[in-house]
């Protein structure tokens, strides 16, 4: 149902030479490593030049762990790894993942919307695509409703799918999709003995912008 390559923002090369250029985000195991389970992001230079400057800095140095976090910053220039919040040491993974303070505080629970309301636009998207197809004696009108970090949707008679959402480092991508799948598995079952199919889909946007495999 869920095309992956949707998810992620991605730019086809445009013009000829390198103004058409692709650069492919992670482009190898280096510089961190373990990026096995994510898509390539492709950022062109017609993007870059689109981007605010801000962005796609991010973008690059967060992909290879080279932003100025605390921890990187003590490495450089020994200052203080302390995180702000907490007296953790401040890597990237402790400020996008890891920071307890930030957690109670909602930080990761509004970035976590934020992703959940673009994946609610694409469902509106889908649902507006099936409503618009010729009714044959089959067509049930398609319905699609978000609420936390969950989304349900409805394509055909006693069909819905339940796509749960989560924001991982990129580490815990695989083992986040089978914890979600296995969460959801028992309601899974128990529509189908009230005689429904239910698809569990999990679906994982790394805290750097990669979406999983």
């Amino acid at each position: 149902m869920l095309d992956n390559s949707r998810l992620h923002h991605s730019v086809a090369t445009s013009g000829s030479g390198n103004h058409g250029r692709l650069y492919h985000l992670p482009a190898g195991l280096h510089h961190g490593g373990g990026w096995e389970g994510v898509e390539k992001r492709k950022i062109s230079w017609k993007e870059l030049w689109e981007m605010e400057t801000f962005k796609a800095s991010f973008t690059i140095k967060a992909a290879y762990d080279v932003l100025p976090s605390p921890k990187n910053l003590s490495q450089w220039y020994r200052e203080d790894a302390t995180c702000s919040l907490c007296p953790t040491p401040a890597t990237l993974k402790h400020i996008l993942v890891g920071c307890k303070t930030s957690l109670t505080e909602g930080q990761y629970t509004w970035r976590h919307n934020q992703v959940l309301q673009c994946l609610a636009a694409l469902l509106e998207g889908w649902q507006m695509s099936i409503n618009a197809l010729p009714p044959p004696s089959s067509h049930w009108p398609a319905t699609a409703f978000v609420r936390e970090d969950q989304a349900l949707c409805y394509g055909r008679p006693h069909l819905v799918y339940i796509i749960e959402l989560t924001v991982p480092w990129k580490d815990a991508v695989e083992e986040s999709y089978e914890c979600k799948k296995l969460r959801y598995a028992e309601i899974a079952a128990d529509a189908q003995q009230r005689g429904w199919k239910a698809k569990v889909q999990p679906v994982e946007v790394g805290c750097r912008g990669f979406v999983a495999t």
